[in-house]
C-alpha cells in the first residue's frame, strides 16, 4: 500500500467515527417525580421540584415557605 492510500483509508474510519458517535446517550433528567413545590404567605409558588431536598433549599431562602405537593 502506499502512503497516500493508508492515509486515505485513516481519515475515513476518522470520519466514519466521528460521524457515527460513541453510541451513548447523554443521561436525561427524570421527570418530575415528587412533585413538591414551595408555598410562599404571599400566595406565591415555586416549582415543582423532584425532590425533598431540592424543594428545602428553595425553601430556605424564604423561611415562611412551605414545602407540599403541587396542586394541578
Amino acid at each position: 500500500m502506499t502512503r497516500r492510500r493508508q492515509l486515505g483509508r485513516a481519515l475515513a474510519a476518522v470520519l466514519l467515527l466521528l460521524l457515527t458517535g460513541c453510541g451513548e446517550d447523554a443521561p436525561t433528567k427524570p421527570a418530575v417525580s415528587a412533585n413538591l413545590c414551595v408555598y410562599l404567605p404571599n400566595g406565591m409558588v415555586l416549582g415543582p421540584y423532584d425532590t425533598q431536598k431540592e424543594c428545602g433549599t428553595a425553601r430556605e431562602n424564604m423561611p415562611a415557605g412551605e414545602c407540599k405537593p403541587c396542586q394541578k
